[in-house]
């Protein structure tokens, strides 16, 4: 299986979470071989992207996924529009249910409705630091994906700001390192699953212009 043997990789490197695109029709066996693959201490956060629809549907697949031990968490797994879907979800599984959201509003709802445990965030630096205040102000940990799949540039923008961020505790999701080449010649340092935030001028990274001229399109 594709996906166990990618968290295998992970393992081997470091790294001790696994976020997961999801759908309820095969979840349940991927996290399984993943436990297999890589161990009982490699976590996987679940993103359905609001799939798994409805919260009998979402908690269902919770009970069969608890006993593995390895489920981070699940990551809007209904509508997120319907607040009170997430809540029913949360009384229902000891999995910790995350919200995806860029503006501090929508944490503090969701706050007011007691349907989160984690909140992931996304938006400009200011949104993401004041978004993350609110959630600390609850004692609610974060995560931030400011570029998720993105280049290194981006990525070390970001974990200059997650450095600024004290409840952002939570594995983040900025991914350059999948990319087939890295647009950085140095600066942002990845060792053991963590990355180390840059200390030279500005960003802290230097380019590397002939990877730049090998993907120029224009």
């Amino acid at each position: 299986h594709e996906t166990a043997a990618e968290a295998a990789v992970g393992a081997s490197l470091g790294f001790t979470s696994h976020k997961l695109k999801a759908r309820p029709w095969n979840i349940v066996e991927t996290v399984k071989l993943m436990k297999e693959a890589a161990g009982p201490d490699y976590t996987v956060g679940i993103d359905p992207n609001q799939k798994f629809r409805l919260p009998y549907i979402a908690a269902g697949l919770a009970r069969e996924l608890e006993p593995f031990g390895t489920v981070a968490n699940f990551e809007n797994p209904v509508p997120k529009r319907n607040l009170q879907w997430f809540r029913q979800l949360r009384e229902k599984t000891h999995i910790p249910i995350a919200l995806h959201a860029n503006a501090a509003g929508d944490v503090l709802k969701a706050l007011k409705a007691e349907c989160i445990d984690y909140v992931n965030l996304s938006g400009s630096a200011q949104e993401v630091k004041l978004a993350a205040a609110v959630a600390e102000a609850a004692d609610v940990p974060c995560w931030v994906q400011m570029g998720g799949l993105c280049l290194g540039v981006m990525a070390a923008y970001s974990v200059h700001v997650q450095a600024t961020v004290p409840n952002a505790t939570l594995p983040c999701d900025e991914l350059p390192f999948t990319r087939e080449a890295d647009v950085l010649e140095e600066g942002l340092v990845l060792a053991n699953g963590h990355y180390e935030v840059p200390v030279k001028p500005g960003l802290g990274v230097t380019l590397d212009m002939s990877v730049v001229e090998k993907y120029r399109v224009g």
